[in-house]
């Protein structure tokens, strides 16, 4: 299963994005890894990688929820907590050598972030706008 950018990934605001973009790039890179047979060197130094840019991206989200007063906020919120958690325990047991093989820890960052952004972030859009407003 592979991921690449298409323009129906795009949720309207540049910023974000940009971030959708980086992300997808990271698992792109991490498929690669796979099939270059570098998983152990690779894969969690982008496990790593994409901990610490979703938590950029998340906080760019949230704040666009707050200045528009998204009505999923909340739910919107909980996902990302979630996702948060399950990429720390992916990333230590990758880490420790005692969790998931590399190519079901890549299927799961594709599914989740394929069916978030076509999903969750599809609701939000209708928002993008009022946030240029204030």
């Amino acid at each position: 299963m592979y991921i690449t950018w298409s323009d129906d990934l795009n949720v309207g605001d540049p910023e974000l994005d940009a971030h959708h973009r980086s992300i997808v790039d990271a698992i792109g890179r991490m498929e690669q890894a796979l099939e270059k047979n570098q998983k152990n060197t690779m894969t969690g130094m982008i496990l790593l990688e994409l901990q610490q840019y979703v938590k950029v991206h998340f906080a760019a989200e949230e704040k666009l929820f707050r200045k528009t007063g998204f009505p999923q906020a909340e739910q919107h919120i909980a996902e990302h907590k979630i996702f948060q958690e399950k990429l720390e325990i992916l990333k230590e047991e990758f880490v420790s050598g005692e969790g998931y093989p590399a190519l079901d820890v890549l299927d799961f960052l594709i599914n989740w972030f394929t069916n978030h952004i076509t999903t969750f972030d599809r609701e939000y859009i209708p928002y993008i706008g009022m946030s240029k407003e204030h």
